[in-house]
């Protein structure tokens, strides 16, 4: 059971790595950032593109972490 919940776990890390790191933060500081240019709003220009460059830590954190417990729950199961 515990190797079947960390397989699981290691899916939902890269699934949720890709979600959060590539389309929640990187698109969305992208989406956030280019129609805010025009009328100059600086506080949102600002928050895309911290969100543009934080996303790929973002992405990595979330996957490593889920990748982690998932390996830990799928070594201690032998």
């Amino acid at each position: 059971m515990k190797a079947i919940l960390g397989l699981i776990l290691i899916v939902l890390g890269i699934i949720l790595g890709f979600y959060f790191g590539l389309w929640v933060l990187f698109i969305g500081g992208i989406l956030q950032f280019i129609p805010n240019l025009y009328p100059l709003n600086l506080t949102q220009v600002a928050w895309g593109i911290i969100k543009v460059f934080c996303s790929g830590i973002v992405g990595w954190a979330i996957f490593g972490f889920c990748t982690f417990i998932g390996a830990f729950l799928i070594d201690s199961s032998n």
